[in-house]
């Protein structure tokens, strides 16, 4: 097999990934992580998801392979903590020396040095390597939260790798999910508000669960859980045993923006979800919320909040499905499969 493509990185330990369920404090744990000075912690590049490339039989991607690659990379640039406009050198936990326009470039130049065939993990290698090389790092850690469903191929290509799975209650999650676009501009926030759905935010969920217990199970010594709730509870000790875990000395890591934690967390006075969305959350998760570990209580609802909220998961799964279809090469029912129903119960 040929040596990852970037000489220059090959000083760079890693690459570690944090995974698991969106809304679940993926982005506070990278920003805080990035101001490690071993760490250059970075996402989400989605290269073991949607960025996918299935290498040849014998495991490698020759010259077409890593166009495309090149190609979904420069397409969908890092989101986590990199400047849209430069690098933020002021802005807590945020990329000191790359923003969209360095890291484009870099890309480019990555994929210029890459000598096929190379196998993914040459690939990405290389591509992580060179990110934390410009920031002065010598440990990369990527976040991509769907990562937590392809577990099983970032372990094949990384045996070494570790990887932090985070998860946290159905609850919380639909109502940080709910909220997700309360602070963004009317455009995303109309979209935010397209994708909400209690039905399907419960289904996608459970999924989420299903497979980051699976993960977790099936790779004991490789991964680390994560909950939500133990991270707001005691931030510093769960950060100190994520940095132990990775194989970084432990130091304190200084706190990010309140801003930084809105995924996960609401100013002013905390929303809810009423009885309806409450009820489908408890129906269709709270098996799987009690496997984990959760409390759950009873679901109660009125039948005709139930039937008119009911109804209006048509729409939604129209519109996600078309927007599924618009990011995906394969097939959208296979998408749908893996997404909702591929985990059975923990």
């Amino acid at each position: 097999m040929n040596p990852p493509a970037d000489a220059a990185g090959s000083h760079v330990r890693g690459p570690h990934f944090v995974v698991g369920m969106p809304r679940a404090g993926t982005t506070y744990v990278v920003q805080r992580l990035n101001q490690h000075p071993e760490v250059a912690a970075f996402g989400e590049s989605l290269f073991f998801a949607d960025a996918w490339v299935e290498p040849g039989p014998d495991g490698r991607c020759g010259p077409d392979q890593l166009e495309t690659l090149r190609r979904r990379l420069v397409a969908n640039p890092l989101d986590t903590n990199v400047g849209e406009h430069g690098p933020e050198p002021d802005r807590a936990g945020w990329m000191k020396c790359l923003g969209r326009p360095e890291l484009a470039r870099l890309v480019e130049e990555v994929f210029d040095r890459l000598d096929p065939p190379l196998s993914p993990a040459d690939v990405f290698s290389a591509y992580a390597a060179a990110i934390a090389t410009a920031e002065g790092k010598s440990v990369a850690v990527e976040k991509t939260p769907r990562h937590v469903r392809h577990v099983d191929r970032i372990l094949s290509w990384f045996p070494s790798a570790r990887i932090v799975v985070m998860i946290r209650g159905p609850e919380e999650f639909l109502l940080s999910y709910k909220h997700k676009g309360d602070t963004k501009s009317a455009e995303r926030r109309d979209r935010a508000e397209r994708r909400w759905h209690p039905i399907g935010v419960a289904l996608l969920w459970r999924s989420y669960l299903r497979h980051a217990m699976a993960a977790v199970t099936d790779h004991p010594a490789s991964t680390l859980l994560v909950r939500n709730e133990d991270l707001r509870a005691d931030p510093d000790r769960v950060l100190g045993v994520i940095q132990e875990f990775i194989g970084v000395e432990v130091v304190a890591l200084a706190s990010v923006e309140e801003g930084s934690r809105a995924n996960s967390s609401f100013a002013g006075e905390r929303p809810g979800l009423d009885p309806a969305e409450l009820a489908w959350c408890r129906w269709l998760a709270g098996q799987d919320a009690r496997g984990a570990g959760y409390e759950v209580d009873e679901a109660s609802a009125g039948v005709v909040d139930l039937a008119r909220t009911g109804v209006g998961v048509v729409p939604w799964a129209i519109d996600n499905a078309l927007d599924a279809r618009r990011r995906l090469d394969g097939s959208l029912l296979t998408y749908a499969r893996d997404a909702i129903w591929r985990r059975g119960p923990v």
